[in-house]
């Protein structure tokens, strides 16, 4: 029997309204997900911790799997502690806990009283809270402020606003809007090496003069990443000292025709641990039990994505609709794009798709007539009580309406301006990037799409599945030939934090 038998791998994905828990183990010759269960998130009062929602996803997870995950204290039973090194085969993970599993057939003994653990390595991913929320300002809106906008949301975050010095928005006015957003960080991008000063300065000043506070971590500095000119990181500093936490990067744009966003995005995942999760209630015992840090679960998402799209033919697009968030990923080869509409989903943001497609295009889609105030009293509802379900099929209805407006919209947003997961330097002309009489290159073509993939609880949960095969349809309108998939179970940022730790598992 080879170590690899022994592994079982298990992931969790704290989501903004579901904890979802996989278990991957070996079976019959392979890796194989041997269950999986949810339950909802509980980060907020009255329990304020998410490892209520994370013992009671696994909870179900082990009567499902006849495993004990947990102890009798409530405590994640892991053979792996946080900090284990990651590995390229499986059987260098598994030689860790090969004495603490001695084979398959003796998964049960822990029922008995065997101190031997079923779990070889935790894992986790996480949107709770909203994610990762992010304030990006830059100089120029089409360049600086673009390319920052481009690394935060590369780093699986969402940008809750964009500031530019070149705004038509007065200084008072973007004082305001500072200081309406609780970010978890800000991204401070401006100037090329050796380039404008005075400019990114003031943009500094603002933030100083906003006096903003995280969103967690009463009484604690705002992380601030500086991502500009280079020769400016002392002034940068000096006007910041005492009002926020900042730490400097190399330059996302070095020169007017380079983009450079991979440094900025390593430090956003730097201080997404650091500052982020080490304040959001209960991540703190969540990270501790990990053999990885925790990856915000669109950054993980899309390198399962990159590693799908690296072993097969064409373009791959994913649609992840999830509560408050739609996310929409391309990915060609090791090219992996990614936009994310903050304000377009199921639960949450459901008004928001409403009042962005318009009532006439929601009722589309519904089969019957329904008073317009009867529909706008079930979206206030859903609003209200994010994790209820359909209770009846003009519910179910009404929700698969609002997901085809949602899916459109986020498409649309992708289709315009898509952003590579990569981060690596890059050229690209001045008058490509101001282009106002086009797409931009880059821009997603549906006809060259071999392989569409719908995630997410509204599809997932849809009664039948041809209902979630006519929600693609008719909110993507596919060309050519074009393969339906869908991730029912939700597996796809599972399988990408999972890669960082057993790839070959991962990819089975």
């Amino acid at each position: 029997m080879s170590d690899a038998s022994a592994a079982r791998y298990l992931i969790i994905d704290v989501g903004s309204t579901t904890s979802k828990a996989i278990l991957i183990g070996w079976r019959d010759g392979r890796f194989r997900l041997i269950g999986r269960a949810e339950a909802p998130t509980t980060v907020e009062p009255p329990v304020a911790d998410v490892m209520g929602g994370v013992r009671a996803a696994l909870t179900a997870l082990g009567q499902q799997t006849d495993l004990v995950l947990l102890d009798d204290n409530g405590d994640i039973r892991v053979a792996t502690a946080a900090g284990t090194e990651a590995t390229d085969t499986v059987t260098k993970v598994t030689d860790t806990v090969a004495d603490a599993t001695d084979n398959v057939a003796d998964r049960n003994d822990a029922e008995d009283g065997d101190t031997a653990q079923p779990v070889s390595a935790l894992l986790a991913t996480s949107s709770a809270a909203g994610g990762l929320q992010m304030l990006v300002m830059g100089l120029v809106r089409e360049m600086t402020a673009a390319s920052a906008e481009q690394a935060a949301l590369g780093a699986g975050a969402i940008v809750s606003d964009v500031i530019a010095f070149d705004d038509a928005a007065s200084p008072a006015d973007q004082l305001a809007r500072l200081r309406r957003i609780r970010p978890d960080m800000v991204l401070l991008a401006g100037g090329t090496d050796g380039g404008a000063r005075s400019q990114v300065v003031a943009l500094a000043e603002l933030i100083a003069a906003a006096e903003i506070g995280p969103r967690h971590g009463a009484g604690e500095l705002l992380p601030v990443i500086f991502a500009g000119n280079r020769r400016l990181r002392r002034a940068i500093l000096a006007t910041l000292a005492h009002k926020v936490s900042v730490s400097c990067v190399d330059n996302i744009r070095p020169s007017l025709e380079v983009e450079n966003l991979r440094p900025a995005r390593e430090r956003i995942h730097e201080v997404f641990l650091e500052h982020v999760m080490a304040h959001a209630p209960g991540y703190a015992a969540l990270q501790e039990l990990c053999a990885a840090p925790v990856l915000p679960t669109p950054a993980a998402c899309g390198l399962a994505l990159g590693e799908l799209a690296a072993r097969s033919q064409g373009l791959i697009v994913a649609i992840d609709l999830g509560g408050a968030t739609t996310d929409v990923f391309s990915a060609r080869g090791d090219d992996v794009r990614r936009t994310v509409s903050a304000n377009l989903g199921l639960s949450y943001s459901i008004g928001n798709v409403c009042y962005a497609a318009g009532w006439e295009r929601i009722v589309r889609w519904l089969p019957f007539t329904l008073p317009r105030a009867d529909l706008r009293n079930r979206i206030r509802n859903k609003m209200f009580r994010p994790t209820t379900v359909p209770a009846s099929e003009q519910d179910v209805w009404i929700e698969q309406a609002v997901a085809r407006e949602a899916v459109r919209l986020a498409l649309v947003q992708h289709r315009t301006t898509p952003v590579r997961l990569s981060g690596a330097r890059r050229e690209q002309t001045i008058a490509a990037r101001l282009r106002p009489d086009a797409l931009p290159d880059e821009s997603l073509d549906l006809a060259e799409v071999s392989l569409l993939i719908g995630s997410g609880g509204g599809m997932a949960h849809a009664p039948r599945r041809v209902q979630t095969a006519a929600l693609l349809v008719d909110a993507c309108r596919p060309e050519g030939v074009t393969a339906l998939a869908m991730d029912a179970e939700f597996l796809l940022p599972h399988l990408g934090q999972l890669g960082n730790v057993a790839p070959v598992a991962a990819a089975e």
